[in-house]
């Protein structure tokens, strides 16, 4: 949905709203969500876009108000695919909520980090376009609805809190109750329910890393990221780890000069 300049993702008029237990396969929750943010990072012309509007580092989802939605081209084939993506996730575990009392922000990757400004510099009065963008919120808020931009910043943020392992930023989940499951013949367990989809997603996150005691890691070879029980593993499989130690041996054998 298209409205003052700006590209959103809502539910159509016939959706049905449907529960998502986060807990049922988190291993699937966390690799569907690095893999939509794979698909944004791949973006470089929108990845260059975010570094020039960031400020150390920093990117948040003020810019989309600031100028033209980078989203409304649509004969960009970066906006038609991180579009597909996303509506893609969406139809199997809906959008988060557009916050009012937040501005949605997210780190960029270190390769675009370098691209950033110190402090990015206003052609126009800065309160002109966050009187805009607060009082869009503000008419917003009784609806389920989602800029795209900041979509993109959601997902964003979660793989920097995914693959750095910033459990110690994660205190408490917001929006959660904890409840006792009492099913016939079985002792009760104590189980969790969180209303949303951003805290579903870090009660996941928390019972996969210190329950489970899982992590994920990016494969030194073949650049994938993957699931391990220990922190230390560097290879996503026998095959990267075998191909990876290959071709550093044949490095050193060029360094010192010995022909293959």
């Amino acid at each position: 949905m298209e409205q003052d300049k700006i590209l959103y993702i809502t539910p159509a008029k016939d959706a049905i709203s449907k529960e998502i237990d986060p807990i049922a396969d988190i291993d699937g929750l966390i690799m569907d969500i690095i893999s939509v943010a794979q698909v944004i990072t791949s973006c470089k012309g929108y990845m260059r876009f975010l570094a020039k509007e960031s400020e150390n580092s920093i990117v948040t989802e003020r810019i989309f108000w600031k100028k033209d939605d980078f989203f409304l081209d649509r004969d960009n084939p970066e906006v038609t695919l991180i579009l597909n993506t996303l509506l893609a996730f969406s139809e199997k575990y809906g959008i988060p909520e557009w916050e009012l009392d937040r501005d949605v922000k997210a780190i960029l990757p270190l390769e675009y980090s370098i691209l950033t400004q110190h402090a990015p510099s206003d052609e126009e009065s800065p309160n002109t376009f966050l009187k805009t963008f607060l009082s869009t919120k503000i008419s917003m808020q009784d609806t389920i609805i989602i800029p795209v931009g900041s979509f993109t910043l959601f997902f964003l943020d979660l793989l920097n809190i995914f693959t750095i392992n910033r459990t110690s930023k994660l205190k408490r989940v917001e929006h959660c109750r904890l409840y006792f499951r009492n099913e016939p013949g079985k002792f009760p367990e104590l189980a969790a329910c969180a209303v949303g989809l951003k805290p579903s997603i870090i009660l996941a996150f928390i019972t996969f890393s210190t329950g489970d005691q899982k992590h994920v890691r990016m494969c030194k070879n073949c650049g994938k990221y993957f699931i391990t029980p220990d922190q230390r593993t560097e290879y996503c499989s026998p095959k990267c780890r075998t191909s990876y130690n290959t071709a550093q041996t044949r490095k050193r054998q060029k360094r010192n000069g010995i022909e293959l």
